[in-house]
């Protein structure tokens, strides 16, 4: 989901994981243990948004896309 910067209070276990342009993401630190060798592609698509997030009255959401990195030997 995506809210206006101060909108959404952070949690102690939130991990940064880049910038949108010039907004942070962030993922809970149980979630970013799974993902952290993931190449992660967020992209904008025509469709309904979730009900609280900043895209819906848009008439897009967010699209995640996933590649796997190869693991360090």
């Amino acid at each position: 989901m995506c809210f206006q910067h101060g909108e959404f209070k952070l949690g102690a276990r939130d991990v940064l994981v880049g910038t949108v342009g010039a907004s942070p993401f962030y993922m809970g630190a149980d979630q970013h243990a799974r993902w952290q060798h993931t190449d992660l592609v967020l992209d904008v698509v025509p469709g309904r948004g979730a009900g609280f997030s900043i895209e819906a009255p848009e008439g897009v959401r967010f699209l995640i896309r996933s590649d796997l990195c190869a693991l360090p030997d």
